[in-house]
């Protein structure tokens, strides 16, 4: 759910599931044609499996499991508040997601001059491994430089 902060009613993404555990930004553009998208920038798992602890961890643990990616999520707001429920709340169907680098990461974040703020450096402490699959603990400093 997102309460935006101009005051109007609160309004239900409709996002592909996601853990997303780690916010990195977010902002809101409108586009010429007057399109208006909510852009959010979060490390995001397609599941979680809190049962993994530091002192069992094997180098299986980093095939099978899912890992922690840069995902950006991209709602229109456009009509989010044309259709609401019985609750006032508005509802918006279209987000779409993607994922904007393979590599397993933690800690990220953003320029301080750049929250809220189309960006496009993202800084995070890695895997070294860039693949769709295989993964491990974070062991390289990346900038991120390929978000808009």
């Amino acid at each position: 759910m997102f309460v935006p902060l101009a005051g109007t009613k609160p309004i239900v993404l409709n996002a592909p599931p996601l853990v997303a555990y780690h916010h990195v930004n977010a902002f809101q553009t409108t586009s010429p044609n007057g399109t208006t998208h909510l852009t959010l920038d979060v490390l995001a798992m397609q599941q979680a499996d809190y049962s993994n602890r530091l002192s069992t961890l094997s180098p299986d643990t980093f095939k099978a499991a899912a890992k922690p990616e840069l995902v950006r999520l991209v709602a229109d707001l456009t009509d989010a508040n044309k259709d609401s429920t019985s609750d006032g709340v508005g509802l918006s169907g279209r987000v779409q997601a993607r994922v904007l680098s393979q590599r397993a990461a933690e800690l990220a974040a953003v320029h301080p001059e750049a929250i809220g703020l189309p960006h496009s450096y993202v800084y995070c402490a890695a895997s070294a491994f860039d693949d769709a699959q295989h993964w491990g603990p974070n062991q390289v400093r990346v900038e991120q430089n390929r978000l808009c």
